[in-house]
């Protein structure tokens, strides 16, 4: 499956020759992520394909994603207590925690 192919936004649509989802309508190249959060098209354990933030709280964030085995949407969420951990910014991946003292 080509993971390009696929919108970030609702894990249902065919992106199209312009760029957008042919389900939901969703321009691609719009559909980025924060710093504080996980890059949209991370591959997780090489089968968890990382969408858009859905949801965040107090301790964690909440992905739209694709299981790229089963062919289906999911929800991936993420260990992240707010205050406590900081994301690398080089990779956007790595977590530290914060020590307060």
């Amino acid at each position: 499956m080509n993971i390009n192919q696929i919108c970030m936004k609702c894990m249902t649509g065919k992106i199209n020759e312009e760029g957008k989802c042919t389900s939901c309508g969703a321009l691609q190249d719009a559909e980025k992520n924060g710093s504080k959060h996980l890059p949209v098209k991370t591959i997780l354990k090489g089968k968890y394909l990382v969408g858009r933030v859905i949801g965040e709280g107090g301790f964690g964030i909440t992905y739209i994603g694709y299981d790229l085995d089963l062919e289906i949407r999911v929800a991936i969420k993420e260990f992240c207590p707010k205050n406590s951990v900081e994301r690398d910014i080089e990779d956007g991946l790595t977590i530290y925690p914060l020590f307060f003292s």
